[in-house]
């Protein structure tokens, strides 16, 4: 079994001691987001789990947490999401120095093969043009160079619950020319210091690009960290264009305190210090 910790929420961030606490208890409780009523066990023991992928904008606090998982023999990696958008978008994330430098202490300590960057979503509008983010990516990638080898990105998708907040700030939805305007200028950045551009969930025709489709929970690099032979199956519950293999998610939505503009997920709201727990109790 895969565990995936969390697309729904940032439990690296905000919630190592919670997890700690489920992992030397073997278990935690997974509820249906559709109904908070039904929910299930999932084992967390070492014997029944084959990797963990850890989601995170700012897996820093979790850095004590690995200590327990390297001890157990856990296999694992890290999707790390890495833009340098203004407060506006992302108004509570840490400064961009400091998760670069999170991001650097992270690779030594488990390698590049381990470590995802993910630029991602692309948001255009108002500042955010077509040239500031080539500056940007191209600021990010001589940082993250021989830290990590796939980049993985996406265009903002309009949600319900955020269109509202993100039609205020002038987002635009390109057309699939414009996203491949924007990509051609990326990927000879990305090339030069030696990242592989992946494309998430996305079904504008790259073909002429140095682009690959990108599977996020990936059957390859979980065989290569794992290093043993894994049942792995595509992950139909996903949104079309998914090239992720089959995962357990024990975040729950509504809990992260970032408060990114863009995200699906929800905020844990207003108020910092609201007691909360990624798995909805």
């Amino acid at each position: 079994m895969i565990v995936s910790a969390s697309r729904r929420t940032d439990i690296p961030a905000f919630f190592a001691d919670w997890f700690l606490q489920q992992l030397a208890a073997g278990t935690v409780t997974v509820r249906n987001p559709m109904n908070p009523a039904q929910q299930r066990q999932v084992d967390l023991t070492r014997a029944a789990v084959d990797a963990f992928v850890f989601w995170s904008k700012n897996p820093r606090p979790f850095f004590a947490a690995l200590d327990r998982l390297d001890a157990a023999g856990y296999p694992y990696y890290f999707q790390f999401t890495l833009n340098a958008y203004p407060a506006l978008l992302e108004p509570r994330v840490p400064a961009l120095a400091d998760r670069l430098d999170t991001f650097r202490q992270l690779a030594a300590r488990i390698g590049a093969d381990r470590m995802v960057w993910r630029y991602d979503p692309i948001v255009l509008g108002g500042e955010l043009t077509w040239d500031w983010h080539v500056r940007q990516f191209a600021a990010l990638c001589g940082q993250l160079a021989d830290l990590t080898g796939a980049c993985v990105f996406s265009f903002y998708t309009p949600y319900r619950k955020t269109v509202r907040q993100m039609a205020r700030i002038g987002a635009l939805q390109p057309d699939d020319d414009g996203k491949r305007d924007l990509i051609a200028r990326l990927a000879p950045v990305a090339r030069q210091a030696g990242i592989g551009l992946e494309a998430c969930c996305s079904f504008v025709d790259w073909q002429d690009l140095p682009v690959r489709p990108a599977a996020c929970i990936d059957p390859e690099r979980l065989l290569r960290i794992a290093e043993r032979p894994l049942s792995l199956k595509p992950d139909r519950s996903q949104r079309p264009g998914c090239r992720c293999v089959q995962a357990v998610d024990i975040g729950q939505y509504r809990t992260c305190r970032h408060g990114c503009r863009y995200c699906y997920a929800g905020c844990a709201g207003e108020i910092e210090d609201e007691e909360v727990n990624p798995d909805g109790a």
